[in-house]
């Protein structure tokens, strides 16, 4: 879809299904569902995906967000940044 500014709409994400590196660890590709259920697949350059996390990052420590300290550990509580022992 394009919007009359000339930029790319990409279909809304509904659920994200995964990502991985491709083998040459210079790009990540995500895949995703949107609102009707169609699998899409999203490339970028690894420098950018570690940039779009950055933002991300800060976007949730300053709303205060809770989220898990390591996401890969099933058991993790979400913790909000403010909660955090600084020690």
């Amino acid at each position: 879809m394009e919007e009359s500014t000339g930029i790319s709409q990409l279909p809304r994400v509904k659920r994200i299904r995964g990502a991985q590196i491709t083998h040459g660890m210079e790009a990540v590709n995500i895949q995703y569902d949107d609102e009707h259920g169609r699998i899409h697949e999203l490339t970028m350059r690894l420098d950018d995906a570690l940039y779009l996390l950055s933002i991300l990052k800060a976007m949730q420590l300053n709303l205060d967000i809770p989220f898990p300290d390591d996401p890969r550990d099933a058991d993790a509580r979400p913790v909000r940044p403010s909660e955090r022992e600084n020690g």
